[in-house]
């Protein structure tokens, strides 16, 4: 969803590149110490969790399963992530429901 947003605001996906390539250069490596130098980064993360919340369920197979001719390891962890949009009038703006 961050990417989507990012894309109608060019102007912003243009200083969250910069931010990254400041800090991360060539490498695609993030670790915590340069994702603490990232700090346009933690607001588009922040804000994107504010207009799009996510709650995540994980599920954890009891046994052995085959799904769709795959087998599933009993004991394989699972992680189901339900996504809830801010309801935007025709305009883009966000509305109360």
């Amino acid at each position: 969803m961050g990417a989507i947003h990012g894309g109608e605001n060019p102007g912003n996906q243009d200083i969250l590149r910069q931010d990254l390539l400041s800090v991360l250069g060539n490498t695609t490596l993030a670790t915590p110490s340069n994702l603490a130098q990232m700090p346009y980064l933690k607001a588009c993360v922040r804000e994107t969790l504010q207009l799009c919340p996510f709650v995540a369920v994980p599920r954890e197979t009891a046994e052995d399963l085959i799904l769709g001719g795959y087998l599933i390891p009993g004991g394989t962890v699972q992680v189901h992530f339900f996504t809830f949009g801010m309801a935007q009038d025709a305009g883009g703006r966000g509305v109360r429901v």
